[in-house]
């Protein structure tokens, strides 16, 4: 009885806990988001091209929340191993528990998982799925964001530059709310069109002299 209770708490606890850190990862990516809209909004942003250094300013803010982002998508990755790990751990004790019940042989017995398993080996898993394009599309798309978002504040417009930038982290914020689903276009496609505009624009400009 006493054995049943501590698993019942641990349970309650544990799920607690993973809402709460859930609910911290949404909330520091809503925070990101916000700040940098209010510290552009804040700041006199200069609408032509940068011509001191302090012009830069306000475009590394937007390459610090890209970063931020980066980092958030990161721990979202680990997290969603750990909670998957925890998972298969309680349904292979179970399994393990029906064997010796049932007087199964060995080869019917379960393969304890490991984190190691969850998070490097294919596992027909969601969570992990998400978590890992979250990951791994960030990563495909920020290096052509970086350079387009610097050539057009150089070469642009800096105030050109921040909006198309915190549009772009906006866009790429909600990537894993809509990736299992058509909706991720509303995700992939807005951000593309920033790139892409950025480029076009800067390309335009440079072969102007």
């Amino acid at each position: 009885y006493h054995l049943r209770v501590v698993q019942v708490f641990t349970n309650i606890m544990t799920k607690l806990l993973v809402s709460s850190i859930k609910a911290l990862i949404f909330l520091f990516r809503s925070t990101i988001i916000v700040l940098g809209w209010v510290a552009m909004r804040g700041m006199s942003i200069t609408s032509g091209p940068v011509t001191k250094m302090e012009d830069f300013i306000p475009v590394f803010h937007v390459i610090s929340a890209a970063l931020c982002l980066h980092y958030i998508f990161l721990y979202q990755q680990s997290f969603a191993s750990f909670d998957v790990l925890k998972r298969e751990v309680r349904k292979y004790k179970q399994q393990k528990v029906e064997l010796e019940a049932s007087k199964k042989g060995d080869y019917d017995k379960p393969v304890k998982p490991t984190l190691a398993s969850i998070k490097y080996s294919p596992l027909d898993n969601v969570e992990i799925l998400k978590a890992d394009r979250c990951v791994g599309n960030f990563i495909e798309q920020v290096i052509p964001f970086f350079i387009a978002l610097c050539g057009y504040s150089m070469y642009v417009s800096v105030i050109g530059a921040v909006k198309y930038g915190w549009a772009w982290i906006i866009f790429r914020s909600y990537y894993g709310l809509v990736f299992n689903s058509n909706r991720i276009f509303l995700s992939t496609l807005p951000a593309y069109f920033c790139v892409w505009t950025m480029i076009g624009r800067t390309l335009y400009e440079t072969m102007q002299y």
